[in-house]
């Protein structure tokens, strides 16, 4: 089992936005990760982009293991989503670009 955890980040003031993912063993131990800048600050946008980017690893993480999953999608709330929030966070703070 693995999870993966997305989100975004928007900083009004410079009109900067960006994401994190983290991968997670069933352990909770740390696999991979990424975070990056957008090009947009909206919200929705930014939120929907992590999304999207934690869904596609998700789905090449599938397609390398070749075997069948059941994958749960699930909502957390910012609390249990710090880790994810900080490499967003981040990711502005150091104005980096994408990294894997």
């Amino acid at each position: 089992m693995v999870k993966v955890n997305c989100d975004a980040s928007v900083q009004d003031g410079d009109h900067l936005s960006a994401f994190g993912n983290i991968i997670r063993d069933a352990s909770g131990n740390w696999v991979k990760g990424c975070n990056g800048l957008l090009l947009w600050a909206f919200v929705l946008h930014s939120e929907l982009f992590a999304i999207w980017r934690g869904n596609d690893i998700l789905l090449k993480i599938i397609e390398v293991r070749q075997r069948r999953w059941n994958v749960d999608k699930v909502l957390i709330q910012r609390t249990a989503n710090q880790a994810a929030d900080w490499l967003a966070r981040q990711a502005i703070v150091d104005k980096s670009n994408y990294t894997k």
